[in-house]
């Protein structure tokens, strides 16, 4: 029996010494042990006096097994240290459906593309009657630096640039209008057989120019045209504006020398055809995504352009283009009809020699890092960190398009 006893005795206390090491209270335990088997050793001497001493000697054995246990165990419960660092864990939930990585990078590039509103308007008077004439177009463009400033095509801007071109437009305008009044069309067109006859009979009041960038948000903002390049020069199809917004969610240009054939690209912007009319909510201010590949390299007058076989159609024009990591390789720029995979960019490295020109430069700013690192915490289910980044992004930048959905996903 005591034998028996000494056997557990021993197991426990290589058990002890184990715990006692990472709690440092070897000593104390070994003594509390001690106690236990002295008790239980001289329990045994007696009962063994009796004449049942083998049905008693296996009780005994299990009543130190217990008392080894609730010693063992209350040396492992944690320090107060530990606990408090279990305390102070990220709390973590179960995301549904949780972002890719493709996602990521869209809902970090989506806040920082614009949709670029241009025309013109003016109050047009044909034999003593007025009409009211007015036109109007879009392209997309993107933030390149959070203190407003953005990157479109300079064939978007050079209509409002250009005040007789727009003339022109708004003849044509209002010579819908006008037609509806003349009785006899053909007396009409024998009298004025070309545009230019017909614009010449018109007087325009001050034609007034329209010039809008129109954020993720709906916000609509007044821009200034920074500085444009040839709009005949698709190689150098580049123009800078201006708005007046501070920490702007903005993009990084990569090293267009450093795109490869067959790259995964995305083009990213506001295509005509992706508008529906009826709909002008929050919806009708969300970019599309079309992914494509790079197709070719080429150059015009000296200037890199990359051709790539994602449908680049009207509206797209000076829409950012990015790769797998979210940075701008080039600007949506031609197409040739509406034969997909003959879409072409102005390269990144040109649109640097842009800012280069007016002293700009090409940062990503705080919103678009801190919005980053809030999605991922978002995706990892820590939302209650996720939560706190979105807020201090709302007081950074309010026009952001996206943060509202987030939080109340993280309930």
């Amino acid at each position: 029996m005591l034998k028996a006893i000494r056997t557990a005795y021993s197991l426990q206390k290589r058990n002890v010494l184990i715990i006692g090491r990472q709690e440092k209270k070897t000593s104390i335990m070994l003594k509390a042990i001690r106690t236990a088997y002295s008790l239980q050793k001289r329990n045994v001497l007696i009962i063994g006096r009796q004449e049942k001493k083998t049905s008693i000697m296996l009780k005994a054995i299990p009543t130190l097994t217990v008392t080894s246990a609730l010693l063992s165990s209350f040396f492992l419960l944690p320090s107060h240290s530990f606990a408090q660092q279990l305390q102070n864990q990220p709390q973590v939930m179960q995301i549904e459906n949780q972002l890719s990585e493709d996602t990521l990078v869209a809902e970090v590039t989506k806040p920082s593309v614009v949709r670029v509103l241009v025309g013109c308007a003016a109050q047009v008077n044909f034999n003593g009657k007025t009409y009211t004439a007015e036109i109007d177009g879009h392209g997309s463009g993107f933030f390149v630096n959070p203190n407003g400033y953005i990157v479109t095509n300079a064939h978007v801007v050079d209509l409002i640039e250009k005040p007789e071109e727009c003339k022109e437009y708004l003849a044509m305008d209002a010579l819908e209008k006008i037609l509806e009044d003349v009785p006899n069309h053909e007396e009409f067109y024998k009298k004025y057989r070309s545009r230019e006859d017909f614009i010449k009979a018109l007087k325009f009041d001050k034609i007034e120019p329209k010039k809008e960038v129109i954020l993720t948000n709906g916000d609509k903002l007044p821009f200034e045209v920074v500085v444009s390049g040839n709009q005949d020069d698709s190689g150098r199809d580049v123009a800078i504006i201006k708005v007046n917004i501070k920490n702007a969610p903005s993009l990084l240009l990569a090293d267009s020398e450093q795109v490869q054939i067959k790259q995964d690209i995305t083009a990213v912007g506001y295509p005509g055809v992706g508008d529906i009319p009826e709909e002008k909510g929050i919806g009708y201010n969300q970019p599309s995504f079309t992914d494509g590949k790079v197709s070719a390299q080429k150059y015009i007058n000296g200037a890199l352009v990359l051709q790539v076989s994602a449908p680049i159609t009207h509206g797209n024009s000076g829409g950012p283009v990015i790769n797998n990591k979210g940075e701008v390789v080039g600007i949506s720029t031609f197409a040739f009809g509406n034969q997909s995979g003959f879409g072409f960019l102005v390269a990144s490295n040109t649109i640097k020699d842009f800012l280069k020109q007016t002293g700009i430069r090409n940062e990503e700013g705080v919103v678009t890092q801190r919005y980053r690192q809030a999605l991922k915490l978002y995706n990892n289910g820590q939302c209650k960190q996720a939560t706190q980044e979105f807020t201090a992004i709302h007081n950074l930048f309010p026009q952001h398009p996206s943060l509202d959905k987030y939080m109340q996903k993280c309930g």
